[in-house]
Order: C-alpha cells, then sequence, then structure tokens
C-alpha cells in the first residue's frame, strides 16, 4: 500500500494557530464596531432584556412564538450582560459564545486520534466559522448552545459524566431544545443519568431563589404552553426545518403528521446512535456521530429552525469532514469514498455560510428555507452511510498488493 508522507508542512504548521485566531479575532472585532455604530441593529439584546426586565417586575414573559421562547432560567442568565451599559453587555455575550465555540472546536482536535491539531484548527475554522457568523452577529443563543454542546462532546469522549451533564443541563437552561441531544447522550451512555437529574434540578430550581414561588411557577407554565402551543406549531413560511424543505416541493407537513414524523425521527436518530455506540464504544466516531444527529434532528425538526440556528451544525460537520480526509495525515491511503465524502461535505458547508448572502439577490430566502435543510440532510446521511454496516465496499480500506 502506497504510503503518505507524515512530514511536518512546513510553513503552514508554523503559521496555523496565529493564523486561527486572527481568523476568529477579526470577525468579532467587526461585530463589536457595529455594535458601537449601532446597538440595536441586527440584534436579539433588546428581546432578552425586555425578558429580564418583565421578570422581575412580575409581568408575563412569554407573548407567543415571536418573542422570548426561552426557559425562565436564561433569563438569570442573561441578566449579568443585561446590567452592562450598550454595547459592553452585548459584546460580552458574543465574545463568550464565539469563545466556547473556539475553545470546544479546539478541544475536541486535541482528543483526534492523529496529531497536526493546529493545521485541523486552521481548516475546521475556515470551513465552519462562515456558518456561524450570522447568529454571532445576532448575538442568538444558539451560537452559545452549539458551544456548550461541543464541550460535553469533549467531556462525553473522556467518559466525564458530571462535565458533559453540567453543559448539557446549561444548554437546556438557555434553550428547551437541548432536550433532544440530552436523549441521544442518555442513549450513549446511561451514566449520564444521574448527573442530569442532579444538575438539571438546579437550574429548575435557581429562579426560585429571592422570587416569589407563585410568580415563578406561573412563568415555568407560561413557558410550557409558549412551547407547546405556539412554537411547536409554528405555520409560517419563515423557518429552515423540514416544512421549510418541503415547501421547496409544493408541500408540507400539517399537525399532527408534523408531530408523528419528528418523532420517528428521532427514534430513528436514537436507534442509529446506539448502534454506532455499540460499534465503536464511547470514542472520536460515536462522539461525532452523535453530535452530527442532535444537531441536524434540531436544525430539521425544530419547527422555528431559522438559517441562524445551523451554527450548532457547522463545527460537528466540519468534524466530520476532516475525519473523512484523513484527519490532516495518515499513514494509509485514504478510502476514496472517504475523500468523496470529505470534498462535498466541504462543499456543502461552505455553501450553508456564504450562499445566504450571495443567493438572496437572486432567489430571496429560497436558500434558506430550502437548500440549507437539504444541505443538513444530504450531511447526515453522507455521516451515517460512513459510521453505519449500511455501505460495507465503501469502508473497506484498500487491500496491500501482493508480490
Amino acid at each position: 500500500m502506497r504510503q503518505i508522507s507524515t512530514t511536518p508542512s512546513g510553513a503552514l504548521d508554523r503559521w496555523a494557530l496565529p493564523l486561527t485566531v486572527l481568523l476568529w479575532l477579526v470577525p468579532m472585532i467587526v461585530i463589536a464596531a457595529a455594535l458601537f455604530r449601532d446597538p440595536l441593529a441586527r440584534s436579539l439584546d433588546p428581546l432578552y432584556r425586555d425578558a429580564v426586565d418583565s421578570w422581575f417586575a412580575g409581568e408575563a414573559v412569554y407573548r407567543g412564538s415571536g418573542g422570548f421562547n426561552y426557559l425562565p432560567p436564561a433569563i438569570l442568565v442573561y441578566l449579568p450582560f443585561s446590567e452592562l451599559p450598550q454595547p459592553y453587555g452585548q459584546i460580552l455575550w458574543r465574545l463568550i459564545a464565539a469563545s466556547l465555540l473556539g475553545s470546544g472546536l479546539w478541544m475536541l482536535m486535541g482528543l483526534q486520534e492523529r496529531p497536526r491539531r493546529e493545521r485541523g484548527m486552521l481548516l475546521l475554522s475556515c470551513i465552519s466559522l462562515p456558518l456561524m457568523l450570522g447568529a454571532l452577529q445576532t448575538g442568538q443563543a444558539n451560537a452559545l448552545l452549539a458551544g456548550a454542546l461541543l464541550h460535553a462532546a469533549v467531556g462525553l469522549q473522556r467518559r466525564q459524566m458530571w462535565r458533559t451533564a453540567a453543559w448539557l443541563t446549561f444548554g437546556v437552561a438557555l434553550k428547551p431544545i437541548l432536550i433532544a441531544p440530552i436523549g441521544l447522550a442518555v442513549f450513549m451512555t446511561p451514566a449520564l443519568l444521574l448527573p442530569l437529574l442532579v444538575l438539571g434540578s438546579a437550574w429548575i430550581a435557581l429562579p426560585f431563589v429571592g422570587m416569589n414561588a407563585e410568580t415563578v411557577l406561573l412563568q415555568y407554565r407560561l413557558s410550557l404552553a409558549n412551547i407547546t402551543d405556539s412554537c411547536a406549531h409554528v405555520t409560517e413560511d419563515r423557518f429552515a426545518d423540514i416544512n421549510g424543505l418541503l415547501r421547496g416541493f409544493g408541500t408540507f407537513l400539517e399537525q399532527p403528521a408534523s408531530t408523528v414524523v419528528r418523532a420517528l425521527a428521532g427514534a430513528l436518530c436514537a436507534v442509529s446512535v446506539l448502534a454506532v455506540r455499540r460499534r465503536h464504544g464511547i470514542g472520536p466516531a460515536s462522539v461525532r456521530y452523535w453530535l452530527v444527529m442532535s444537531t441536524g434532528y434540531l436544525m430539521l425538526c425544530n419547527p422555528m429552525s431559522e438559517a441562524n440556528s445551523y451554527v450548532m451544525f457547522a463545527v460537528p460537520m466540519a468534524l466530520a469532514c476532516w475525519h473523512w480526509l484523513g484527519e490532516g495525515e495518515s499513514t494509509t491511503d485514504p478510502r476514496r469514498a472517504g475523500l468523496w465524502f470529505g470534498w462535498c461535505g466541504i462543499a456543502l458547508l461552505l455553501l450553508m455560510g456564504v450562499g445566504s448572502e450571495l443567493l438572496r439577490p437572486v432567489c430571496g430566502n429560497a436558500f434558506d428555507l430550502r437548500l440549507m435543510p437539504l444541505a443538513a440532510l444530504a450531511l447526515m446521511l453522507l455521516t451515517s452511510a460512513d459510521a453505519l454496516p449500511v455501505l460495507p465496499r465503501l469502508q473497506q480500506k484498500p487491500k496491500a498488493q501482493t508480490a
């Protein structure tokens, strides 16, 4: 079998880390400058601040799917940032989200089976950062959720259950959609159950500290009603979920068919995660698959997925592409199918990252609402074909030629 050289690539390896820091730093400087110029432009911070004000005034926080759609603990998470003057609180909120994303990616690269951490960090930042910038610019909580998932994946791969549960419950405290990744993580390792119950209970109890219990219970009831009545039954053609994809073909799923399809998709993801866990154990392959399936499911099956929600999908798919391309170096030829998977994945990620702005003058919101969920579905299928024994010929490595 032909051997591939593992000699360091000189200048690229020396400059990879400084270039990566610059790649993350420049957009954040631009975003900060824009916030100084106009703190309210394309920003969700007024929505969060209004929720904080309503909470402490004892008023209803939840006013339908167009308003605040997070759980009560999320209000307390944002409280310190709302106390800072604009735009410093907004900038800090975004910097923390970017730091979680960057550090999570860096730590996951350190857990890969092969070296060249710096080179991989540079490549993965290049292909994933364009898809993350929209959420970072608007200050969406989805960017924090994405970072929490990456750090949870690090804890999961290291088999640190309390660390994993801490990040996952933090994510749910921000936004209840993270229950889906938690369910898939429990399928991978039931040892997560106890830490999840303990830390989840602590987050649920946190809003009661220093507040009237009846008021807090009322807000919890309103939040659950908002999720089940308003957010779960969205009919507008403005979300990039499975219905956004289907509307491109002239149809969509009505209730209760929509609920049934999303439940079946969740069950299918759970079974596939369990199958990969049994095949690979808890390691890079199974954790990477959990990340892709969790975030892909959220993109397609959350009725309120937006283009900026795909910040959660960027790094998991970039990691899958890195794996398909041989993780930077290999002592053997990468599989031909893996190379195709890797380059197709990179092309799709870059298209998702830059296509929205480039194609909007031509096709309006059609790219966000139709092509982005289609690309997510395609990438999930590629990942499943690689991780599960459904394409055995593609999974066999080339045999050494005999003399």
